[in-house]
């Protein structure tokens, strides 16, 4: 979301969607979704057998909920949403320019800009959500790296199905 805000300021905010809307359909079905759940499910900070024996190790977060109180956790984790965005849009931006580019005198299209900077939001959100796992298992492998390929894949098939003359 953020990434489009930026761009919509580039383009005097006319409305105009950087993205596909199909990428944005599948963005939480199919590019991310699988290593959140792999997280919730085979994440574990502290071993089955220490927590029988020390239950009270659970008190920070069920009863005095330290983990997820505003200031700390939350303004963190959306300054480091607002970071990630600003640095894949200017890298994107950077990278794609205002120059001509193509054989015939014209810049490339917004349908190419905006498939980069969806492959770097999906390669940046899945890489975020390896760094903050305490343990590692085959699923979230399978996960992580799963869900980038399944985006290179689907970016394959799509872009065989949709195709332009443009």
């Amino acid at each position: 979301g953020l990434c489009l805000y930026f761009y919509n300021s580039q383009a005097f905010f006319s409305g105009q969607t950087l993205f596909d809307d199909f990428y944005l359909s599948c963005y939480n079905i199919l590019f991310t979704s699988l290593p959140v759940l792999a997280i919730g499910i085979f994440d574990e900070d502290v071993k089955y057998k220490m927590v029988r024996k020390y239950p009270r190790v659970y008190e920070q977060g069920a009863l005095r909920n330290e983990y997820f109180s505003f200031f700390p956790v939350r303004t963190m984790w959306v300054l480091n949403a607002f970071y990630a965005a600003i640095v894949n849009f200017l890298l994107v931006m950077m990278a794609y320019g205002y120059d001509a580019d193509k054989e015939n005198g014209k810049v490339t299209g917004l349908f190419s800009m905006g498939t980069c900077l969806y492959t770097t939001i999906v390669i940046t959100v899945n890489i975020q959500i390896a760094l903050i796992l305490d343990h590692w298992t085959i699923f979230h492998h399978f996960a992580i790296w799963g869900s980038i390929l399944v985006w290179f894949l689907f970016l394959i098939v799509y872009c065989l199905l949709y195709t332009s003359d443009a």
